[in-house]
């Protein structure tokens, strides 16, 4: 899928390896995180390159500093989707989680920190999600007057039930790290020291010498066709949603 480019990115993701493993970090700091399109197009594509690259058997997504990431970069969101459109916005997520959903390594999120709205929904893609003590995630697109996107309308509730799901993204409520293991919503909390630490045993586990673990993830994984109906449906509600212009006035909140 081709992507607008947009001048100036704001963040950046770093790439570093350990252990033959790739260690993605989102770097916006001085904004919790926030993913701007440069940040967001950079993720998808080092996530698609890994199956090329010659001994990685494995990724971890995780934050700079006291973060996951504070979701989508509002400052941004407006002319963005002056320009490309609200479709072009949706796609910037979706393209993530196809690309996590197909990949042949596992993907484990390092979740440091809070994770909040689209970044706590393009986690819920992937095959392990560690935090740490002091995790916490929310989803508050709903009572914002936005809509959530990445496929989370039927990977949430496979996580962690559909009552459950329900609740969490109508009620925006902040759930803590222990809150989340307990509903399946993290698969490990751990201490903050050892969160990487982690994230490389559990892909270390999974993929000895000689294993087949790309000819199971895809069977383990949601489907494809699934997801894709996901997308859609989420993409018309975000339509509706900046239509109606409830988007718009809480990124006016947000931004004056």
């Amino acid at each position: 899928m081709n992507q607008p480019t947009e001048p100036g990115p704001a963040g950046e993701v770093h790439c570093s390896y350990e252990n033959g493993v790739k260690i993605l970090r989102l770097d916006h700091e001085a904004r919790l995180n926030a993913l701007s399109s440069h940040m967001l197009r950079s993720l998808a594509a080092e996530i698609k390159r890994t199956p090329i690259e010659p001994g990685v058997r494995g990724i971890v997504v995780t934050g700079t500093g006291r973060a996951f990431s504070s979701g989508e970069d509002l400052r941004e969101t407006r002319s963005f989707v002056d320009a490309h459109g609200m479709d072009a916005l949706s796609a910037l997520f979706d393209d993530i989680t196809e690309a996590v959903l197909t990949s042949t390594v596992p993907c484990v999120a390092a979740v440091n920190g809070m994770a909040i709205g689209g970044a706590a929904e393009l986690t819920l893609c992937f095959d392990r999600r560690v935090g740490s003590t002091d995790t916490s995630y929310r989803f508050p697109e709903s009572a914002m007057g936005f809509t959530i996107s990445n496929a989370s309308s039927i990977l949430l509730p496979r996580l962690v039930g559909a009552a459950t799901a329900l609740d969490i993204i109508l009620s925006g409520t902040t759930l803590d790290a222990s809150t989340c293991q307990r509903i399946g919503l993290l698969d490990e909390v751990v201490e903050p020291d050892s969160l990487i630490k982690s994230c490389l045993a559990a892909i270390e586990r999974w993929t000895p010498q000689g294993n087949t673990a790309h000819l199971h993830l895809p069977m383990l994984r949601p489907d494809l066709p699934t997801v894709h109906s996901a997308f859609a449906r989420e993409a018309d509600a975000a339509r509706q949603a900046w239509t109606a212009g409830s988007m718009n006035a809480q990124i006016s909140r947000f931004n004056s």
